[in-house]
């Protein structure tokens, strides 16, 4: 059984209030179904980088997974049940430790820097230049 409190369910919210949400939360997690490798990086993970908060992946290896690595968060793959349980505690643990340094920004800047809206842009405009000439 999972501790009081430790999961909070909401009913359907507005996009924006999500981003609040997702901001104010201890933790987020990413969930993608069983494969051998996950071609997919959901848009939900994006919002979470911009977010700034420990990200937890259920993910097999793939994007979503590389990712998550990266900016320093913890991922399992949901076909290993060991590992799933021993990174879920590890997580948990983290969260205990760090809620004292709750309004500090999580993640490995120069990671998250490539997820900000205007450098995305700005690559954007670079490859259709590139595109162009």
């Amino acid at each position: 059984d999972l501790p009081e409190g430790l999961v909070v369910v909401k009913p359907p919210i507005k996009y924006l209030e999500s981003l609040s949400l997702m901001a104010s939360a201890d933790g987020l997690l990413v969930i993608d179904a069983p494969a051998e490798k996950s071609v997919f990086l959901p848009s939900k993970l994006v919002d979470y980088v911009g977010a700034g908060r420990p990200i937890f992946g259920l993910t097999p290896p793939g994007a979503a997974a590389t990712l998550i690595n990266r900016l320093g968060g913890w991922v399992a793959d949901p076909a290993d049940l060991s590992a799933t349980a021993e990174v879920t505690d590890a997580f948990l643990s983290s969260l205990r430790r760090s809620r004292e340094n709750a309004a500090e920004t999580w993640g490995i800047a120069s990671i998250r820097k490539n997820y900000e809206a205007a450098h995305v842009a700005i690559e954007f405009g670079r490859i259709l230049q590139e595109l162009l000439a």
